[in-house]
């Protein structure tokens, strides 16, 4: 049986788990819906922090982490949407050729990147402050933007009841159980729930690294986009 968000039928859901492993019985559904939407965060940030060529993302998504956009000629600068917590590639259109861009910092006092590439032209690099992506040099002609991100798990609402998890079922215990660390805060009842968050926060690190274990051999579709 999958692990869903709230099943008052088979009480197998994260919010039963939730009141159980705290023994608030009648903890409500705003209180379990906020504490494990923070616990998904901290499960968004150990995901990110430990992989390595394939990069997490919720599996309630129906569309994957990619945009595209259009950039007008003279520009030297994207605003990124809220979901683009971390830009994974970069690449644009320019001249009929597609090329990556790698990312530079451009805020080092010692390396006067924007001087360098003052004149407008293909951009070769780009960096991120904020939400703004700058283009080094700003294009000279109008080129289209694509961005491949990271983006933040989804949050749980509390109408919500048996949608799915979002992420490994095997993972599931870690989100009741981080939100129970939390509320122990409030109620001053923790014992016993350290060790065993110490525990699944390792397991999911190594789960995270065994996915790269075959990414050499990983398969490639075919793809006649000429790249330079």
């Amino acid at each position: 049986m999958s692990i869903t968000f709230n099943d008052t039928s088979t009480r197998q859901g994260l919010v039963q788990d939730l009141r159980f492993l705290s023994g608030q019985d009648s903890l409500s559904i705003e209180d379990a819906t906020r504490l494990l939407n923070f616990a998904v965060d901290d499960y968004w940030h150990l995901r990110v922090s430990a992989a390595g060529e394939r990069k997490p993302d919720s599996t309630t998504y129906t569309d994957r982490p990619y945009d595209t956009t259009s950039v007008d000629a003279d520009t030297d600068s994207i605003e990124l949407d809220n979901d683009h917590l971390m830009i994974d590639e970069f690449q644009i259109d320019y001249d009929g050729k597609r090329y990556k861009l790698d990312r530079i910092s451009a805020t080092k006092e010692d390396d006067p990147v924007a001087e360098t590439y003052a004149t407008n032209g293909r951009p070769k690099y780009y960096d991120v402050v904020g939400n703004t992506l700058y283009l080094y040099p700003a294009t000279d002609e109008a080129i289209t933007a694509h961005i491949w991100y990271i983006r933040q798990f989804k949050h749980f609402a509390t109408t919500d009841t048996t949608v799915d998890i979002g992420i490994p079922q095997v993972h599931g215990g870690y989100l009741s159980l981080r939100a129970a660390q939390r509320l122990g805060f409030r109620t001053g009842d923790r014992q016993g729930l350290e060790a065993e968050l110490r525990r699944l926060v390792e397991q999911i690190k190594e789960f995270s690294g065994m996915q790269d274990m075959n990414s050499e051999r990983r398969l490639q579709p075919k793809n006649t986009t000429k790249y330079e």
